[in-house]
């Protein structure tokens, strides 16, 4: 239900996170406090609040100027349609898909863009908590290709980042 436009066709190399939130606060700061310091600004995180209140509008004015940020509300709880609402407004070529409990090293955006190319249209990427001991790591393996079957067997969204035209191309997430 997504067309090609001039806007997905002519996407600036860099990286759009979209993250739909609900009911959380603090994981959000830490998520917009790990992306306020990336070592490459190219970026833009694209928040969709899906609270029934305006939980986070604070925390989305106290870091608008420090980060490209847009912020919109969503009144239905649905983290799928939350993401494909949020990649209407994506203005990067690729996007990412943080849930609202996630956040990144310092250098991430920059590793992410000098490491992708226009091979592949989209990456899988491993995840780690090290908060937790002993620190998790999602996967056993550090790099190389995975089969379709074990890409959606093993991964979650937050692993996913997807060239823009290719996610339009697909349709997006499924609602349902």
């Amino acid at each position: 239900f997504y067309g090609h436009s001039l806007s997905v066709m002519n996407s600036k190399k860099g990286l759009s996170l979209i993250c739909a939130t609900y009911n959380r606060t603090q994981e959000v700061r830490r998520l917009m406090e790990s992306l306020k310091f990336q070592t490459n600004q190219d970026f833009e995180l694209i928040l969709i609040d899906q609270n029934g209140h305006h939980l986070i509008e604070a925390l989305v004015n106290e870091f608008k100027g420090s980060m490209a940020l847009q912020y919109y509300r969503q009144d239905e709880l649905n983290s799928s349609k939350a993401r494909n609402f949020g990649a209407k407004f994506a203005k990067y070529y690729w996007l990412g898909f943080p849930d609202d409990d996630c956040w990144y090293p310092n250098d991430f955006v920059e590793k992410f863009l000098n490491k992708t190319n226009n091979q592949f249209d989209g990456i899988f990427i491993n995840w780690s908590d090290p908060a937790s001991q002993p620190p998790k790591i999602r996967f056993e393996f550090q790099e190389g290709l995975m089969i379709k079957k074990e890409a959606f067997s093993l991964v979650s969204c937050i692993c996913l980042f997807i060239k823009k035209s290719s996610f339009h191309e697909i349709g997006g997430f499924n609602e349902n």
